[in-house]
């Protein structure tokens, strides 16, 4: 709608009906623009005073911003909201889990219709009349309303009609055997069978936007490639939660691959639904299945998945020293993980150099995780820097101050990365140069001056600095 206007704009910040507790709230300023996405600002403070006004926004007695924003996302560049269909949709009582309102229930609904208006009644209820018994479990990772949500947010709700002539299709791969089994077990419970379960999940991708979208025959075939018919009941369950798994990273992509690569190695199965069953970029996989040998696909992606560029080929077999050496020193995959993308950035010397003296380095920053922080903060010759200043920090230990003396930058580098490793600063950007060196606090207590002798032991130039600091951030 063009360019802004600076008094129509002045105008509306100047409203009280966007103050919380007597302050501005950006997030509700927010919340009601995307309503109004589109549509021009706003003509009137009344309505939105109004709207706030309304007893339906309250959760356990008190104003939800959450709930208003959960609602509000349904209408965005929609317009405003009314009061009559919203007190209409919080009244129902398929929102109740356990007797009680559940917003996280309703925000797992409200991602399905971000943009489509409210939700309609009749058709909630119908579509969580397909869903399994058992669905308002939202703790499980793999619930059939977690994975609604995941396949079809801003599409609205699935049609339950083409849901349940798609699950027909999908339970005539289940043997008949292991459904009876488990039905005798599940027999004085409430809950559906497992498979039951799954194949409703199943269901939901079969009938989901393109992105995700997987066919009955693709699901067929993986189903044929792992004997299910003459599986009984818990194999064909694990079987089930594996294809979900590929899908839930992939959709029909990785299902696709998978059909591809199985059909050239059978006898790689484990380790081909591994590899896709894991959570990252399809072009990784993709990169491991066709250019390294079967036994590293599973290596390489769990070390790799983080890291930008992934490494090739060549770089690949170049790191494995390191991979050995990371391999001899942690048990833990993501100590592993962490470790080489905290290195990767680093020159190829560099990476072993520090992997073989972590223990060194780790007297300085004492933990993977403080170091990763630095990782995030430093760019990779600034954490060079600093990685070089703590090896030659534990070479002068011991060594008088007259001795050896760390010129004044290093010594800031080392208390830069002290202070962000331990009190992680997001905003360590802006820290400015004279809270180093020779920085002290003025007598006064406002402003530092410069002061101090340039060869002062670390205790007191540490001092001076959390000084300084405190200083500037007053």
């Amino acid at each position: 709608r063009g360019l802004i206007k600076q008094v129509e704009v002045e105008r509306v910040l100047s409203w009280d009906c966007w103050k919380i507790d007597g302050k501005f709230s950006l997030e509700l300023l927010r919340i009601f623009s995307s309503m109004m996405n589109s549509q021009g600002l706003f003509d009137d403070e009344a309505p939105i005073k109004t709207i706030l006004t309304w007893d339906c926004w309250k959760v356990d007695g008190k104003f939800s911003l959450p709930l208003l924003r959960t609602i509000a996302s349904m209408m965005a560049g929609r317009g405003l909201l009314k009061k009559v269909p919203v007190e209409q949709l919080l009244s129902w009582p398929c929102w109740k889990v356990d007797g009680k309102f559940s917003l996280k229930l309703l925000q797992i609904f409200s991602v399905m219709m971000i943009g489509r208006g409210l939700l309609k009644q009749s058709a909630l209820e119908a579509f969580m009349a397909w869903l399994p018994s058992n669905h308002i479990t939202l703790d499980k990772e793999q619930t059939c309303l977690k994975v609604a949500c995941q396949l079809f947010t801003q599409t609205g709700l699935p049609d339950p009609k083409i849901l349940a002539d798609i699950e027909v299709t999908l339970r005539r791969f289940i043997p008949e055997e292991a459904v009876a089994s488990d039905e005798e077990e599940s027999s004085t419970s409430e809950n559906e069978p497992q498979e039951m379960v799954q194949i409703k999940a199943l269901t939901l991708f079969c009938a989901a936007p393109a992105k995700w979208r997987t066919s009955i025959a693709e699901i067929e075939q993986f189903l044929v490639a792992h004997n299910t018919a003459h599986l009984d009941q818990k194999a064909v369950c694990v079987t089930l939660d594996s294809l979900l798994r590929v899908l839930a990273n992939h959709g029909q992509a990785g299902v696709r691959l998978w059909l591809k690569h199985h059909s050239r190695q059978p006898d790689s199965r484990g380790r081909l639904t591994a590899v896709l069953s894991t959570s990252a970029p399809l072009a990784l996989a993709k990169f491991a299945l066709n250019q390294l040998p079967e036994s590293e696909w599973q290596d390489y992606i769990a070390l790799c998945k983080n890291l930008t560029p992934a490494p090739n080929k060549e770089q690949w077999q170049a790191l494995k020293p390191l991979r050995n050496l990371l391999y001899r020193r942690f048990t833990l995959t993501l100590r592993k993980r962490i470790m080489l993308e905290i290195l990767w950035p680093q020159s190829e010397h560099n990476r072993l150099r520090y992997a073989e003296k972590l223990d060194t380095l780790l007297n300085t920053v004492p933990t993977i995780d403080q170091l990763y922080r630095l990782h995030q903060a430093f760019k990779p010759q600034k954490l060079q820097a600093f990685l070089d200043a703590c090896l030659a920090r534990e070479n002068t230990v011991g060594q008088s101050i007259n001795e050896t003396v760390p010129e004044i930058k290093t010594q800031e580098l080392l208390l830069e990365g002290l202070l962000l490793s331990n009190h992680y600063l997001s905003d360590h950007g802006q820290i400015p140069d004279l809270c180093f060196s020779k920085q002290v606090a003025g007598a006064d207590g406002f402003g530092v001056i410069v002061d101090g002798d340039a060869e002062i032991s670390g205790h007191q130039r540490l001092w001076h600095f959390i000084a300084a600091m405190l200083i500037e951030l007053n």
